[in-house]
């Protein structure tokens, strides 16, 4: 690793050396930071649709470093000319400054005039290079001056003063202006053979679901006898097979009246709407990490909430139709349906891994998607669950699907974790070498 000839103390703990043509400076003295405090705020009247307004960026638009249009508010061209120091401009840094405080991005293709809402401020008129800024945004350097300068008790916020505050070493332009070509170029690099990686995942992942799709709708012998089902979404399925009532299987019930305020660090383990929405819930298995827990008296042992092994517990509402049937296998006893969920209880009391699986599925989860009411939130009602029909083998084919199902998504899940651990190998390398660059531990 080249290094710089010289170096010297920066007099700051947390930076240490650097080098020696490199001066110390603040935020403050290279940009104007703006933020929607002190402008005329917005409400959700002024939000439009996309041909009516300006992109309204928020803290979900930032991805790695970058920016991501694809999921954007849009303010009314009124309201956008009212504040004139916060519209965005290709070349513009912004930075984070309540709730996912330390995101920061430099502003690319924008694709058409933007602002930002009041969790944002926005680095103007740079005396530096934005590139090499927002890099250097990146790295422990600023983000732990920004945990040190954090207020507030329930949401995490920074002043515009604080931000300005935040000191550095900086090289003479020419040198920032290489330092961040060189990590534009590595890290593009980088970014690729990470994409690459994803794409795998998603593959393997479409393959897990197609594997389960197949053996809960078609079964594990290709040679079976195959029936028309008599319902759309079904299709064929083995001539043995029955085609039955959601409620004869399951009788519902919702969970316990309780809301996230009422959750504590220990006592009983409860599954709430939140942990069944997470991307971590596989649909088959009761992972321990998302359960929450809630005081003992507020679970009594009498409560239609209290789980048995073989239960299956619905989200009752979801942010969008494509959430609309998430559920939670409980495959041990002691748990408590949560807030907002359905609980979908066994009336005969068997192993119900196979109907987990078949949940897990989009075809028969099209049923719950066409009958899901809402605007911003679809609702999932014990009513639309019972109108719902199962696939339904025998008791025993059932075991033997369930049983084929779990040796190959736990393989498939091997393959998924190893690509996963090695995408944050990669953007452990990058953050590393981002860091090393632009503070002179290492010369481009």
């Amino acid at each position: 690793m080249k290094r710089y000839d010289k170096y010297k103390p920066s007099g700051i703990d947390w930076i240490g050396e650097v080098p020696e043509h490199w001066e110390m400076t603040r935020l403050k003295h290279l940009c104007e930071i703006y933020g929607r405090i002190g402008y005329r705020g917005y409400t959700e009247a002024d939000l439009v649709t996309e041909s009516e307004g300006a992109i309204t960026l928020s803290p979900s638009n930032f991805v790695n470093g970058r920016l991501d249009y694809t999921k954007c508010s849009y303010l009314s061209w009124e309201k956008y000319y009212e504040s004139p120091e916060i519209m965005i401009d290709n070349g513009d840094v912004i930075f984070v400054k309540t709730a996912s405080v330390g995101k920061c991005a430099l502003v690319t293709d924008l694709p058409k005039e933007a602002t930002l809402n009041p969790q944002i401020v926005v680095f103007k008129k740079m005396k530096c290079n934005g590139a090499f800024l927002n890099y250097l945004c990146q790295t422990p350097v600023i983000q732990c001056q920004v945990i040190t300068s954090l207020n507030g008790s329930t949401i995490a916020t920074i002043s515009q003063e604080k931000i300005g505050s935040y000191i550095f070493a900086l090289p003479p332009l020419a040198e920032q202006e290489a330092i961040a070509a060189y990590l534009d170029a590595r890290c593009a690099d980088i970014d690729k053979v990470v994409a690459t990686q994803e794409k795998r995942i998603a593959l393997l992942q479409e393959l897990k679901q197609s594997e389960i799709t197949q053996a809960v709708t078609r079964g594990l012998n290709p040679d079976a006898m195959m029936k028309d089902s008599g319902v759309e979404w079904i299709g064929m399925v083995p001539e043995h097979w029955e085609v039955i009532p959601f409620k004869s299987k399951f009788k519902t019930d919702k969970g316990l009246s309780i809301t996230k305020a009422d959750l504590v660090d220990e006592g009983v383990p409860v599954i709430s709407y939140g942990q069944i929405h997470s991307k971590q819930n596989d649909y088959v298995h009761t992972l321990d990490h998302l359960l929450r827990f809630i005081p003992e008296e507020m679970a009594p042992a009498d409560s239609k909430a209290k789980l048995e092994i073989g239960d299956i517990v619905f989200a009752d509402t979801s942010e969008d139709v494509e959430g609309s049937g998430n559920a939670f296998y409980i495959d041990r006893e002691g748990i408590y349906a949560g807030y907002h969920t359905v609980i979908a209880k066994s009336i005969e009391r068997v192993d119900n891994k196979y109907f987990a699986y078949l949940f897990a599925t989009p075809v028969w989860r099209s049923q719950v998607r066409s009958q899901v009411y809402g605007v911003k939130v679809f609702s999932i009602t014990q009513q639309i669950l019972k109108s719902t029909s199962l696939i339904a083998p025998p008791v025993e084919e059932r075991k033997q699907i369930v049983e084929v199902l779990e040796e190959k998504c736990v393989r498939i899940d091997k393959q998924i974790e190893k690509i996963q651990n090695q995408i944050e190998l990669l953007r452990e390398y990058k953050q590393a070498l981002i860091t090393e660059v632009v503070t002179g531990k290492r010369r481009v």
